[in-house]
């Protein structure tokens, strides 16, 4: 996946519910929070979300139809 920057990081999503009504469950903070951008390079004009899209993308593609996408994260000061 894509990176805030647009560097390659590896993620992961999990999978909640019965045979019939799996979902993906997804952290974009895992992939594009500030935690993965150090303090001196964290300009949204600069950032992408693009990971998370691709994350979704190879969900959709094993299967998946229902999502659950976190955006939380810490902020790190």
């Amino acid at each position: 996946m894509a990176g805030a920057r647009g560097e390659r990081v590896r993620t992961y999503y999990g999978v909640i519910g019965g045979m019939s009504d799996m979902s993906a469950v997804m952290e974009a903070a895992n992939i594009f929070g500030s935690p993965m951008v150090p303090p001196e390079r964290r300009n949204p004009m600069e950032t992408t979300s693009r990971g998370l899209g691709e994350m979704l993308k190879a969900a959709l593609n094993q299967g998946f139809r229902q999502f659950v996408v976190g955006i939380g994260g810490e902020l790190d000061e």
